[in-house]
């Protein structure tokens, strides 16, 4: 799984450095568009991790099992 913030990033490497898109550039308004588009895809990405969070009983400091929550679950530059 991708976070919304690493599907924007896959989704603006996909179009180039020259940010050309279709035989135009990109506007900022759309890079803005396109962010706002995955918001919803976030707050689910967020409620699906509290959920998750709740029934994690490893062992641990909280930010130790944050992070490996994190790395299990969306660092997809370990795989």
């Amino acid at each position: 799984m991708k976070t919304a913030i690493q599907e924007l990033i896959e989704w603006l490497d996909k179009h180039g450095d020259t940010r050309i898109y279709g035989g135009r550039e990109l506007t900022a308004h759309e890079i803005k568009r396109k962010a706002e588009s995955m918001i919803e895809k976030e707050k689910d990405e967020i409620i699906d991790t509290h959920i998750d969070g709740q029934c994690d009983d490893t062992d641990g400091t909280p930010f130790e099992k944050a992070e490996q929550y994190y790395n299990d679950t969306f660092n997809t530059k370990e795989r």
